[in-house]
């Protein structure tokens, strides 16, 4: 009787023993990254965190690319392209005065294209260039922009233009703004124009004219250095044409020039803005290191980068 308890004790202790070792083999340890999820609660497994998308960086060269281009007349110009140190970048079309041809804008060109060159160019020997002036230039900071010049029909030599031919270079402008939008690197829907004297009106006319052709160009803005209508389309109308799409126009002019200030003073609308300057400089001559216009303490070229600020920063 006592062997036969005997052996049932061990037996259930035989059980018992093997019962506990189930046990501990399927239970997970905490921390070992085992442990079953709890029934019923949805798992939810930790992503990386993302790393911020890279800015492309432009593989066009800083060097200046020398460009040609035709004008629906047929007409073959002398194009410059400053490419932006980033991809999709806006651009500035700059266009010269009937002193020169589009070597007048270089240093601004580079200035603004911001990719490490020295400032350096060369101009007409018939008038002074302060422009070319490299120690005063405020800084870029971070921006960078695409830059286009061109050179008129007419105006290829050093001192400028040979004949006044208006319409005809009003189509070289819109040409150019158009060309400008299709260049490699650039984004189309991003442009602005700026220039002096007759290329202040060129500036204002192809930015209408590239705005109402329903394409993917598109003008965001024109910065004038002394306009007069010079190109038989008025000023004035122009403005009031880019004030449709709330496009900013500004007019820089010495209240003392005779064609530009009342050129200038009969615009208006709530994206115009005036910047009237002491004296009787004209065109490129109101780029100077210490002129800046009435209640104002910027530069010429500080304003320049208000303007791009307000266009074309995203």
């Amino acid at each position: 009787m006592k062997k036969n308890i005997l052996v049932t004790l061990f037996i259930v202790l035989v059980l018992l023993l093997s019962a506990c070792e189930q046990t501990t083999a399927t239970e997970p340890v905490a921390g070992s990254g085992t442990e079953p999820p709890v029934t019923g609660e949805p798992v939810v497994e930790a992503s990386p965190t993302a790393s911020p998308s890279p800015v492309p960086q432009n593989l066009l060269p800083a060097k200046p690319q020398n460009v040609t281009f035709q004008t629906p007349q047929g007409r073959t110009l002398q194009g410059r392209y400053f490419p932006a140190s980033l991809e999709n970048a806006p651009v500035v079309v700059l266009i010269h005065w009937i002193m020169a041809n589009q070597d007048d804008w270089q240093t601004v060109a580079v200035w603004l294209q911001n990719r490490g060159q020295e400032l350096q160019g060369t101009c007409s020997a018939l008038i002074p260039c302060p422009w070319w002036d490299s120690s005063w230039f405020p800084s870029v900071g971070s921006r960078t922009y695409a830059v286009f010049t061109f050179t008129l029909s007419g105006c290829e030599a050093a001192d400028g233009c040979s004949n006044w031919t208006g319409p005809v270079w009003a189509e070289d402008s819109n040409a150019a703004i158009l060309y400008a939008s299709q260049l490699e690197g650039v984004d189309p829907a991003r442009i602005v124009t700026a220039g002096a004297s007759i290329g202040a009106d060129a500036a204002i006319d192809s930015c209408v004219w590239l705005n109402a052709q329903g394409g993917a160009g598109h003008c965001l803005g024109s910065l004038a250095f002394s306009p007069g209508s010079y190109l038989e389309l008025s000023y004035p109308v122009q403005v009031t044409a880019l004030e449709a799409g709330s496009v900013p126009a500004w007019c820089l002019f010495a209240e003392n020039d005779g064609e530009s200030a009342p050129t200038c003073r009969s615009a208006s609308g709530t994206a115009y803005r005036l910047f009237e300057y002491v004296g009787n400089d004209h065109g490129m001559f109101l780029i100077k290191p210490d002129l800046t216009p009435k209640a104002s303490t910027k530069t010429t070229l500080e304003i320049f980068l208000e303007f791009l600020d307000l266009t074309l920063t995203p």
